[in-house]
This record gives structure tokens, sequence and C-alpha cells, in this order.
């Protein structure tokens, strides 16, 4: 009996790390998609500023 108790928690404690590294997987590529997310959103930010510096030379020339 003592045994089986120690093979369980062997694979429970397999089971925890797997899982553990499973999370910590996911939160590195929640991390780096939302550093791409704000990246993409201050290139649109500063096109944005370039295409309206732009427009404002065009119309008033």
């Amino acid at each position: 009996m003592k045994f089986q108790n120690e093979e369980a928690n062997t694979i429970v404690l397999e089971k925890r790390k797997d899982y553990g590294k499973k999370v910590f997987r996911l939160k590195e590529d929640v991390l780096e998609k939302k550093e791409l997310g704000k990246r993409i959103d201050k290139l649109k930010k500063d096109l944005n500023e370039k295409l309206q510096l732009e427009l404002r030379d065009f119309y008033s020339k």
C-alpha cells in the first residue's frame, strides 16, 4: 500500500510540473502578444502622424 501511495504522489508531482510549465509558457506567450500589440499601436500612431503632416503640407501648397 505504501508503494502505491509513493507512486501516486510521484505521478501527481509530475503532472503538477507539466501543468506549471504549460502555464508559464502561456503567460510568456500572452506577454509577448501584449508587447507586439503595443509595438503595432506605436507604429500605427507614428504612421498616422507622418501622414497627417504630409497631408497638411500637400494642402497648404
